[in-house]
């Protein structure tokens, strides 16, 4: 089972131990098998600014896990929004609340569907997750077509967008998390095929112990 998880930038690092270091361009992708884990897209040295070249370092997570052999996880930060290309001024006084992709990113997406048919498997069961934001959900959903399937994208709040301030979670940067599960099916705001999953655990746990509920 591959399981794709469309997520951001800060969040990522959240989710690793070496915070500082580490940082993952528009469209990067780790690829997590076992209990180790490598970023197989870009290849890119300037990934870690004091680790070995050309992306292949150890990646230590802060929750450890250890995947069953037949269970693959691929974390995917999403293209290049709208918000990225402000100058830190302009987005200070003309923030985005929920900004979408820009030309340049959508063709980042078609870029990273490429790299993803290199490996997928149609005959595969493939689960895909965005956050409950915008531009997480629209990469995915470009993923999704240019693969050529229907799957639907399950949307998990909790690998929303956080915002650090001095090296410490400020707050998390979740604006559509649904007061309930009836709104929640309604917020398929964009007419894509999105359902919520309702949890606050770590999502490599999450995804461990829900297993035999995602097939």
């Amino acid at each position: 089972m591959d399981i794709y998880i469309f997520s951001h930038r800060n969040r990522i690092k959240y989710l690793m131990e070496s915070y500082g270091i580490f940082d993952l361009p528009n469209t990067g992708m780790i690829k997590l098998v076992g209990n180790s884990a490598k970023v197989i897209y870009p290849q890119d040295s300037r990934l870690c600014r004091e680790c070995a070249p050309k992306g292949h370092f150890p990646l230590v997570f802060t929750s450890k896990f250890n995947l069953p052999p037949f269970l693959t996880i691929y974390l995917i930060r999403h293209a290049e929004g709208e918000h990225n290309v402000q100058s830190p001024l302009k987005r200070i006084y003309s923030w985005i609340r929920d900004p979408g992709l820009t030309p340049h990113g959508v063709n980042q997406t078609k870029k990273l569907a490429n790299k993803i048919k290199e490996f997928y498997e149609p005959s595969k069961q493939s689960i895909f997750f965005a956050s409950d934001l915008h531009r997480a959900q629209e990469t995915a959903r470009i993923v999704l077509s240019e693969l050529v399937i229907n799957n639907k994208i399950r949307i998990l709040p909790n690998i929303g967008e956080v915002i650090f301030k001095n090296g410490v979670l400020e707050s998390i940067v979740s604006p559509f998390v649904p007061e309930n599960e009836s709104r929640g099916k309604n917020y398929d705001y964009l007419d894509w095929k999105l359902y919520f999953v309702k949890t606050d655990k770590h999502p490599f746990d999450f995804i461990i112990q829900n297993l035999i509920y995602l097939l």
